[in-house]
């Protein structure tokens, strides 16, 4: 039986993912934060296929969160096919208007346990598995009030490349999913439900981007855009000056702040 992992799966891409897969056949592993979401989303699984998920509540903020999951892993004999980085938050505001401590828990999440889960994980990946790290548009620009999560989202894409080309040789991928706004409680999170830029870019509902996922997963595309209309988007972004592309998202976003 093939087996996914499930990074931050209590919700919103992670729930969608589960769901998805078990439809396909496969086992999943899931953790995220809120235990009671993961046991109301294994049940929904159990009808689906019998013991298909197995849950483990952990927070990707815990220093400790690696040795809990390894451990867990290790004590069930477990082998991925799939490992899917999906764990992460936002925020929306000046930057100077930020707590120190959401900025620490945004790179811890986003950028360092991703780093550090992928590289825990390759004793544990089967002949020809997957990463797929969840990036965004975000990945390709720079953000203005929201300028961190837009950093940590350029790493996840940066990384994710250079992990595709390191990994081929080892018979594994590492892939990047690009969604653009999709309605999820991310936005809830990050205070960004009503962003202007969610009229100005075509936004989708979760199920279709997570379709876009599954079918870029089986040609292994390096970089899986969720909606046609967003390649047009990043093709412009490619082309103009950064500058450019930052102020057009200072103004989609700034009003959200004032």
């Amino acid at each position: 039986m093939r087996r996914a992992l499930i990074s931050g799966a209590s919700s919103g891409l992670g729930e969608a993912f589960t769901l998805a897969l078990v439809k396909e056949g496969m086992d999943c592993v899931i953790f995220a934060r809120r235990i009671e979401l993961l046991e109301q989303l294994q049940m929904k699984c159990h009808v689906i296929r019998a013991n298909s998920v197995m849950i483990l509540q952990l927070d990707a903020r815990d220093t400790n969160a690696l040795n809990i999951l390894e451990t867990f892993i290790q004590s069930n004999a477990l082998t991925f096919d799939l490992v899917i980085n999906n764990a992460g938050f936002g925020y929306i505001g000046a930057f100077k208007d930020m707590q120190e401590n959401t900025i620490d828990d945004m790179i811890e999440v986003n950028v360092n346990f991703l780093t550090r889960m992928t590289y825990r994980l390759l004793p544990y990946m089967n002949p020809q598995g997957t990463f797929l790290h969840v990036s965004s548009l975000a990945g390709s620009m720079s953000g203005p009030y929201m300028n961190v999560y837009y950093a940590t989202k350029n790493y996840v894409s940066a990384f994710s490349l250079a992990c595709d080309i390191e990994f081929k040789p080892l018979g594994l991928r590492s892939l990047a999913f690009i969604p653009g706004p999709v309605h999820t409680q991310f936005g809830q999170v990050a205070k960004a439900g009503s962003l202007p830029i969610f009229n100005h870019v075509k936004s989708q509902d979760v199920n279709s981007a997570i379709q876009a996922a599954l079918k870029g997963l089986k040609k292994k595309q390096r970089f899986i855009v969720s909606h046609p209309a967003h390649r047009v988007l990043l093709f412009c972004v490619k082309h103009l000056p950064l500058g450019w592309v930052a102020n057009i998202v200072s103004l989609l976003q700034q009003k959200r702040t004032q």
